[in-house]
């Protein structure tokens, strides 16, 4: 299987509902070879993000960076949804709170 990572954006605030989308550009098409070093690169942007500010930047902007890998083989494909534990639990709760498959990633 192969991987490919990118970016989503999740609205903090639910009113009415959060909204998800993809950060265009994000997916650079870089392919990984295994599932392991797709989630190494999505824990080093993860890091750059929080290093940068640019974390801290979406919080305050009232969204969320979350990431995600996709792998594919054949004709299926799988996606998994992950956001950074540099968060906090009150943040994390409302994230699992959305949907509780989203991987908490520890950076």
């Amino acid at each position: 299987m192969k991987y490919e990572i990118g970016e989503y954006g999740l609205t903090l605030e639910k009113e009415p509902i959060h909204f998800l989308w993809y950060v265009d550009g994000s997916a650079t098409g870089t392919i990984y070879d295994t599932y392991e070093d797709a989630v190494d690169a999505i824990k080093e942007k993860m890091r750059s993000d929080l290093e940068s500010g640019d974390q801290e930047s979406a919080l305050k902007g009232g969204r969320l960076i979350l990431y995600f890998t996709a792998g594919w083989e054949e004709r299926s494909i799988y996606l998994k949804i992950h956001i950074s534990g540099s968060y906090g639990q009150e943040i994390l709760d409302i994230v699992h709170a959305y949907d509780d498959r989203i991987v908490v990633e520890e950076i």
